[in-house]
């Protein structure tokens, strides 16, 4: 019995061990799995080899999860830590950096992306040159994010030469003599380089309504887009959903405004929308919802007839709209059978969530 629950925990021979301890030791990832297989075995091994300790207990009894934990713990760790001792969780990072795989480095730059900060541009601009591309362009992103960097100011300063305005046209050359399609290359500068670059050739609602030569024009905007993401500009996020309503960058581009900032401009989307473009939006709409968005989307889908597409956002908005909304006539009306199925089931969900609330309070 005791054989049979041996092999049942590890369910490759013994003598295997050092060989995937060995693995382990390089690949954090394995190290939680393969101690939960290793059993008594893998805590011996363990405690006669240093490298191995990882096998001799779990990461939280030992107390370095850092060093010996899944990657699923690590990222607990390090968001944690890096809320509690921020300085303690960078150090740790820059030490086990080099020795990360590439998958693991760009997972940690993630956790990093919610508690960036000034003093991490150095490290940053070094993953800049990271032989992994997923880790080069997460780099480049959080740098993004911070304002006055050299990683900026330099991209604009290659950017300017390419740049020209004449009257109302933009015209915008294509980088040459660098590595890499200079497509590529012009949507790496655009969207790198301070959007306060562009206020030489007019203000924002200005520029991105200007005709463009000399590169593809949705490239520019594209570009724009990934700029005012990174950079949180809400003056060019508004903009560019002007110029553009209808456009795939409209959704993410509405989470960088303001809760005002959503509620009106979702209001003025409605009337230049059609209903069925508007309908496909709110699926794609950033969550959480605040209360100004959840009542533009509830007073909309109360004037909205029967349609399929009108259906299917009523379902979204149902579930969607947080609880500060729950006091909306829609939640607190009950309809008579002559009602749409689809509005019926609106009704039915807002005041459920309404009745579970006031319940729970």
């Amino acid at each position: 019995m005791a054989r049979h629950r041996r092999r049942h925990r590890l369910p490759r021979p013994p003598e295997t061990l050092p060989l995937l301890a060995e693995a382990a030791r390089t690949k954090a990832a394995l190290r939680g799995p393969l101690a939960a297989v290793a059993g008594p075995v893998g805590a011996w091994l363990g405690q006669r080899n240093p490298d191995w300790a990882f096998l001799a207990a779990p990461a939280e009894e030992s107390g370095n999860v850092w060093q010996y934990g899944s990657l699923a713990q690590r990222r607990r760790w390090l968001a944690a830590k890096l809320v509690q001792d921020p300085d303690a969780a960078r150090e740790a990072l820059a030490t086990s950096w080099k020795a990360e795989p590439a998958d693991v480095r760009a997972d940690f730059l993630g956790v990093l992306a919610g508690h960036v900060r000034g003093g991490d541009e150095a490290f940053l601009e070094a993953a800049l040159t990271d032989r992994a591309a997923a880790v080069r362009e997460q780099a480049a992103d959080l740098l993004g994010r911070l304002p006055g960097t050299r990683y900026g100011q330099s991209m604009a300063e290659r950017l300017r030469p390419l740049v020209h305005r004449r009257n109302r046209v933009l015209t915008v050359a294509l980088p040459h003599g660098e590595r890499g399609d200079g497509t590529v290359r012009l949507r790496t500068l655009v969207a790198a380089a301070p959007l306060s670059f562009w206020a030489e050739f007019g203000p924002p609602a200005e520029v991105v309504r200007m005709a463009v030569e000399g590169c593809p024009a949705a490239v520019l905007r594209d570009s724009w887009a990934a700029a005012a993401l990174r950079q949180r500009d809400e003056t060019w996020a508004q903009a560019l959903i002007g110029a553009d309503p209808g456009g795939r960058t409209t959704p993410p581009l509405l989470g960088v405004l303001s809760p005002a900032g959503q509620a009106a401009t979702v209001g003025h989307l409605v009337s230049r929308l059609p209903v069925e473009s508007f309908a496909r939006l709110v699926h794609e709409l950033p969550r959480p919802w605040t209360k100004e968005l959840g009542t533009a989307l509830l007073d909309w889908i109360a004037r909205q007839d029967d349609h399929r597409l009108v259906s299917h956002a009523a379902v979204v908005i149902a579930r969607a709209v947080p609880p500060q909304c729950l006091r909306h006539p829609l939640a607190t009306t009950r309809l008579t059978m002559d009602a749409g199925p689809w509005r019926r089931a609106l009704t039915e969900t807002l005041n459920f969530r309404r009745e579970m609330y006031e319940e729970l309070a």
